[in-house]
């Protein structure tokens, strides 16, 4: 298994932060006091469980311009606009190892040197790796419909009334479910004009229009969202560490399908959920961009890497994140603030990793969607350059410093640190490339002793 050290004492480094003095007093004098479990569970932090030093806030930590933002065009084009590339080529072997990917050579060669380069006697993705990718995508290639199949029974059918609770007991409800299902931050926005934006105009050759219908519904031509169910319920869910630290070995892309598995399976769960208790339910993945989801709903910020969400929960080991829009009424969650928008001004390393060279180096994020063929206007946040990401997709996610687990007595004064104040920001991020936790070596999987369960570092899955 890995294991880290380091020499210099928690005390000492705090003394060099200046930090050394902060202690109970200053504790005492910011912790919330309750007198009954009636104000424990009215308080905000009994609805929203959140790491002390993650600050909600009214608007995300990035400027968004909504009435720039425009729904994204999807009839003709790919991934925000760019064009789909035709993949081309077979798989092919040599010897014992897989010499050949669909989509050419010439795709994989340049994640295939940045794993070489780390690890000089890595000789290749094998069968076994190929293998494992296979085995657990089986169940997302089952897609969860968008609208619900109905296999429970609703409260009609037992001549019961549907259930009915505050919107913040309904927050608590979901919230307990999705996590029981695997879920990791869980936000709720409440669709209005703007929000609505991250509907797509149209997906799958069909538009998405919203009705003043009791149901959705589909047609050849259309996609029916309800008015009515104006509750979007987002969740992330996160790559199993042992192999997402792995990327972008072919192996390790069985984390990524590992999860979309497990939320293809939790959102079935809960849009049959939803239904036994009298509410309607949508799945709504491939009709709605991602993060802007998870910016407005709090469970994550805009970082670096461009479409990807970290969470100061999960890091960047935060794969896909479940939506579902649905009548039952919700508290609603805000954004968050944990500094990591911030982090990325001066951090740099998942665009020094990538093979691709999606990633931007610039210093500071921008307003202009013009550099980058098919980025989305009206936010002044990190774009990608999508189709360059898609031979990949993975390599960043590998190195985020925000990955390391909590339990880790560095990381636990690292993170409210960048929260408070970005002085040691550059010095964080060079220590990281000196001591990080980096990419790990892909055939190491197959020969170490024992695996954390479900392929998990302890404290990765936050609170």
């Amino acid at each position: 298994m890995h294991s880290f050290h380091s020499t210099v004492s928690r005390r000492d480094f705090m003394k060099t932060l200046g930090l050394a003095g902060a202690g109970v007093g200053a504790a005492a004098a910011t912790f919330p006091v309750f007198h009954d479990l009636d104000e424990l569970m009215s308080a905000p932090q009994a609805q929203h469980k959140q790491p002390w030093f993650v600050k909600d806030v009214d608007k995300p930590t990035i400027d968004i311009d909504w009435s720039q933002v425009v729904r994204s065009d999807k009839k003709i084009n790919g991934h925000d606009g760019i064009p789909y590339l035709a993949p081309s080529g077979g798989w092919h072997a040599t010897g014992d190892r897989i010499a050949s990917y669909p989509g050419g050579d010439a795709n994989r060669k340049p994640a295939e040197d940045y794993i070489k380069s780390k690890f000089p006697d890595w000789k290749g993705d094998t069968l076994r790796d190929q293998a494992l990718r296979q085995t657990v995508w089986t169940v997302k290639r089952t897609p969860t419909p968008f609208v619900c199949s109905k296999l429970t029974y609703s409260p009609e059918e037992y001549g019961l009334p549907k259930y009915e609770g505050t919107p913040e007991e309904n927050y608590v409800m979901i919230r307990n479910l999705l996590r029981f299902w695997g879920g990791g931050k869980i936000g709720v926005i409440k669709l209005d004009q703007d929000t609505r934006k991250v509907f797509n105009a149209n997906s799958s050759n069909k538009d998405i229009v919203f009705e003043d219908v009791d149901e959705a519904y589909e047609t050849t031509t259309k996609t029916v969202v309800p008015n009515k169910n104006e509750y979007l319920i987002t969740a992330l869910f996160t790559a199993q560490t042992v192999l997402g630290r792995r990327w972008p070995s072919l192996q390790s892309n069985a984390a990524v399908m590992g999860v979309y598995s497990f939320l293809s399976w939790a959102e079935g769960n809960l849009q049959e959920f939803l239904h036994g208790i009298g509410y309607e339910a949508n799945v709504v993945d491939n009709i709605t961009n991602s993060e802007p989801c998870g910016l407005v709903a709090g469970v994550g910020e805009n970082v670096r890497m461009g479409y990807t969400v970290v969470s100061p929960e999960t890091g960047a080991m935060a794969r896909c994140m479940l939506r579902v829009i649905t009548d039952l009424p919700l508290a609603t969650t805000k954004p968050v603030d944990a500094g990591l928008n911030r982090f990325c001004n001066t951090c740099k390393i998942c665009a020094e990793a990538c093979p691709y060279n999606a990633i931007v180096l610039d210093d500071a994020p921008s307003w202009d969607n013009t550099a980058i063929p098919g980025s989305p206007p009206g936010f002044n946040g990190w774009r990608l350059k999508a189709m360059s990401c898609a031979h990949c997709g993975s390599a960043c996610q590998a190195v985020c410093p925000f990955n390391a687990p909590r339990e880790t007595w560095i990381h636990s004064l690292v993170a409210p640190t960048v929260t408070i104040t970005p002085v040691f920001n550059k010095f964080f991020a060079d220590m990281e490339r000196a001591f990080g936790f980096g990419m790990w070596e892909p055939e190491s999987f197959w020969t170490e002793e024992e695996q954390p369960i479900f392929g998990y570092i302890g404290g990765i899955l936050g609170n």
